[in-house]
C-alpha cells in the first residue's frame, strides 16, 4: 500500500512539473512580440506556481474537465459580482459623490 501511495505521489509530481513548464512556456509565448526580455526568475516562478497548482489538482483528484468547469463557473461569478458592484456604484454612489462635491451656491 505504501508503494502505491508513493507511485501516486511521484505521478502527481511528474504531472505537476509538466503543468508548470507548460504554464511558463505559455506565459513566455504570450510575451514574445513585446519588448520584454526573457526573465529566468519569472520563468522559474511560473514553473513553481504550475507545480503547486498541478500537484494540488492531482492530489485533490480534479480532472481537466472539472478544472475547466471550475474556471468557467468562477469566471461567471466574478463577472456578475463585478458588474453588480459597478452598476450600484454608477447608479447610486457616484451621483451622490458628485453632488456632494459640487460647491454650494453662495
Amino acid at each position: 500500500m505504501l508503494e502505491s501511495e508513493l507511485a501516486r505521489l511521484m505521478l502527481a509530481l511528474w504531472y505537476a512539473i509538466i503543468a508548470g513548464i507548460f504554464y511558463a512556456l505559455i506565459g513566455y509565448a504570450k510575451r514574445r512580440e513585446t519588448e520584454e526580455v526573457f526573465s529566468g526568475e519569472t520563468f522559474l516562478t511560473s514553473v513553481v506556481i504550475g507545480i503547486i497548482s498541478g500537484f494540488a489538482a492531482f492530489y485533490l483528484n480534479i480532472n481537466p474537465q472539472q478544472a475547466v468547469e471550475m474556471i468557467l463557473a468562477e469566471t461567471a461569478i466574478l463577472y456578475y459580482i463585478e458588474n453588480i458592484i459597478k452598476a450600484v456604484y454608477r447608479r447610486w454612489i457616484q451621483p451622490w459623490v458628485e453632488r456632494s462635491r459640487q460647491p454650494s451656491p453662495s
